[in-house]
């Protein structure tokens, strides 16, 4: 194994993790017919006093779930729990399968969900869970159940602190790094807690690209450069590359990062395929998904966040995933249960999307190089190492920048800049080279913008802040912006109450009704406010002798003027 550069974070928490949740959906015992989906327990259960959902009958929930008799039969035959026991075990992420295997093979972090559940009727004595075991059988029980250690916390990977970081490999093995030495093992130990690698679905194991060792990446230019290197050479233009670059070491820090990271393929069916294939080699755990449900993401395994990837999407599926990815602090509530699911996406789409995003337009098929299986595997050996490296050693640094992209970017340039910016923290030149990569996406955006509607509807309200105006009516905003568009040969009229709605719904202006109809005042906030809308819809074009527009512009320090 490589040794460490010197380079250690400051300390800081981040990257916390939802709580555990089940793995597959298995069938409730493994020995009935039907495949049992891992789903919401039925309405009909309600909670005691103790917390734990209890139902008048048991197996008749488990059976609205998706178990039969055969099942429930199986499991209390191989485990003696009682149906009620089954239940909560089910209710707490267990499938029957892994119930029987809590039993067999004394796995110590399933049989802790167990013993919550208040599994204790009818236990075998060849199968006797004795204090070793974490639990006293019910009947020699004087007080409440005592464990003599705390249970495992099963992860794929948790950022502990600023310095201490834990990521499951392959062959279910976890590395812990504590800012100075790497452990490695099936657990690992970090402040009197255990940490267990997650037992991960067969499917799941095949779908993850986890790396089995670690190496040194030689220095973040270095990394930066092979990255750009190997997307050039498979076709992807050079003013691409450094954002494709930018992206990819992004996805390792993903939950450090001061926005929400995707990455949006623009482009005709198969267009995307060499670019994709690129990105599932070297981002972090890519996992590639028809449409999935927020449920259905919730089911992975804690401290999975893996890099989603999704070939045309519907509507409604993106715009949840996009919202759950773009608020830090924000959960998914799912069975009682809290998740994070800031997870980075990779996006295929024919026009782009309509939010904030790394845009990647695609060449035509025949001019791509074709990514072989083979080919695909060298790259993904070569990489994935190194930067697992990366993200061990520079999650902090990611987590405390405070890069900000040019100013004069609009809103969604500026934002997909920081992102990128933040991802490369330490190296300036790599921040550079990154924000000119984007110089075009921002040029592209203003463009749009300023044909919009609202751009004129700005630029009237521009001119009247540098003619002094103190008032003006949203009449006298359509008149002159009507009289902007015939000189632009637009075909368009803007009636006062479509004005209206542009300047509450799009500029957050707030006209206020009076007897001669809706009067907006420029004070000086609003007068600010105008400049930097102007800024952002690319029509501000600075006057001298006026302070805000040196002050948007950055050619001045603020000015209360």
């Amino acid at each position: 194994m490589a040794e460490a550069e010197n380079h250690q974070p400051e300390r800081c928490s981040h990257d916390t993790e939802g709580d555990r949740a089940s793995l597959d959906g298995s069938m409730g015992s493994g020995t009935g017919s039907s495949g049992n989906q891992c789903r919401p327990i039925s309405n009909t259960a309600v909670g005691n006093q103790s917390g734990i959902v209890s139902t008048e009958r048991s197996d008749e929930v488990l059976i609205k779930d998706g178990w039969t008799e055969n099942d429930i039969t199986a499991v209390q035959q191989a485990t003696g729990l009682s149906t009620w026991a089954i239940l909560n075990a089910w209710i707490a992420g267990l499938t029957g399968d892994q119930m029987v295997a809590a039993v067999e093979g004394n796995d110590r972090s399933s049989l802790a969900i167990l013993i919550n559940s208040g599994s204790t009727s009818g236990t075998p004595a060849d199968k006797a869970w004795t204090n070793d075991a974490y639990l006293v059988p019910q009947e020699q029980q004087v007080g409440p159940v005592v464990q003599k250690d705390a249970a495992p916390i099963v992860t794929m990977g948790k950022i502990l602190s600023c310095d201490v970081a834990i990521e499951q490999i392959s062959g279910d093995q976890l590395l812990l790094w504590d800012g100075d030495k790497l452990e490695k093992g099936s657990t690992v130990r970090f402040e009197d807690q255990t940490y267990a690698a997650a037992k991960l679905h067969r499917s799941l194991a095949e779908a993850l690209y986890l790396p089995d060792c670690i190496h040194a990446f030689g220095g973040i230019q270095k990394l930066f450069t092979k990255l750009c290197d190997v997307f050039s050479e498979h076709g992807t233009e050079k003013g691409i590359s450094p954002r494709l670059a930018g992206a990819t070491l992004g996805t390792w820090v993903s939950k450090c990062l001061p926005g929400p990271l995707i990455i949006n393929l623009i482009g005709p069916p198969g267009a995307e395929t060499t670019v994709l294939g690129l990105l599932m080699c070297v981002c972090r755990r890519a996992l590639k998904l028809a449409d999935p449900s927020m449920h259905h993401l919730a089911s992975l395994p804690a401290g999975c966040n893996p890099t989603l990837v999704l070939d045309r999407p519907s509507e409604r599926t993106l715009k949840q995933l996009v919202a759950a990815a773009g608020n830090p602090g924000m959960y998914f509530l799912s069975r009682g249960r809290l998740f994070d699911l800031r997870w980075p996406i990779i996006v295929c789409t024919r026009t782009p999307v309509s939010v904030p995003a790394v845009r990647v337009p695609l060449l035509p098929v025949n001019g791509l190089r074709r990514l072989t299986n083979m080919n695909a595997e060298l790259i993904a050996d070569f990489f994935q190492p190194k930067l697992l490296w990366y993200r061990l050693m520079q999650h902090q640094s990611v987590a405390d920048s405070q890069f900000d992209a040019p100013r004069e970017f609009c809103p969604e340039a500026r934002t997909v800049g920081r992102v990128l910016g933040a991802a490369v923290e330490g190296a300036p030149d790599i921040q550079v080279s990154i924000m000119e990569s984007l110089r075009s996406d921002d040029l592209q955006h203003k463009s749009q913008q300023s044909q919009a509607p609202a751009a004129g509807v700005v630029e009237v309200l521009l001119t009247l802040c540098h003619n002094k105006e103190a008032v003006t009516t949203v009449g006298q905003i359509a008149l002159f912006a009507n009289n902007l568009l015939k000189v632009r040969q637009e075909n368009m009229e803007l009636s006062p109450r479509a004005v209206g709605d542009v300047l509450r719904q799009e500029l957050g202006l707030s006209p206020r009704r009076r007897s001669h109809g809706y009067e907006l005042g420029l004070d000086l906030g609003s007068k600010r406010r105008v400049h930097h809308l102007a800024s952002d819809y690319g029509v501000l074009e600075p006057v001298v002798d006026c302070a805000l527009c040196q002050e948007v512009s950055g050619q001045a320090p603020p000015s209360g003027a």
